[in-house]
C-alpha cells in the first residue's frame, strides 16, 4: 500500500465513486469539485490518494486540529469489503509521522451510527468507540 498526495487528477474518479450508495448515503458532499478545491487549498488539510499495486483504490482526508487529526476515508466501491479500508487505516496510523510531519495524540473519525460497514472497518483497524460527537456521529479514536 502506498499513499500519494491527492491532486486534481484523482477527483473525477472519486466523483464517480461518490455516485455509489455506499458513499453517497454517508458523505454529505454535493459539490465534489468545490469540496476538493477548498480542501486542497486549506491550511491544515491533507489529502492522500491510496494505492494498492499501482491501483488507485481510495482516499483519506486528514484535517489537523490542535493535538489530533480528524479523518475521512473513502474506498472505491469496487474494493470495499475486501479489507482495503482496514489496511489503509492501519498503514496511515503506522506511518503518520512520515505522512504528515508530526505525531498527533490521536486520530479521530465521526461515523453515522447506521454506517455499520465503516464502524466495522474502523473497529478492525484498532479504533475505539468513544461516545458521540456533538452532531450525533459515533466518535472513533485511534490513540498513537
Amino acid at each position: 500500500m502506498i499513499f500519494k498526495e491527492l491532486n486534481y487528477s484523482h477527483i473525477s474518479e472519486i466523483k464517480e465513486w461518490a455516485k455509489h450508495e455506499s458513499i453517497s448515503d454517508w458523505i454529505g458532499i454535493d459539490d465534489w469539485d468545490a469540496y476538493y478545491q477548498y480542501a486542497i487549498n486549506e491550511q491544515g488539510t491533507l489529502l492522500f490518494a491510496i494505492y494498492d499495486n499501482d491501483i488507485f483504490i481510495g482516499e483519506i482526508t486528514a484535517e489537523k486540529e490542535d493535538d489530533y487529526l480528524n479523518i475521512m476515508l473513502i474506498i472505491n466501491p469496487q474494493y470495499q469489503n475486501q479489507g482495503f479500508g482496514v489496511k489503509a487505516l492501519k498503514y496511515f496510523a503506522e506511518n503518520i509521522e512520515s505522512l504528515i510531519g508530526c505525531r498527533p495524540k490521536y486520530i479521530h473519525s465521526g461515523i453515522f451510527k447506521e454506517n455499520i460497514a465503516s464502524i466495522k472497518c474502523f473497529s478492525k483497524a484498532g479504533y475505539i468507540h468513544q461516545g458521540n460527537n456533538v452532531d450525533g456521529d459515533e466518535r472513533y479514536i485511534f490513540y498513537l
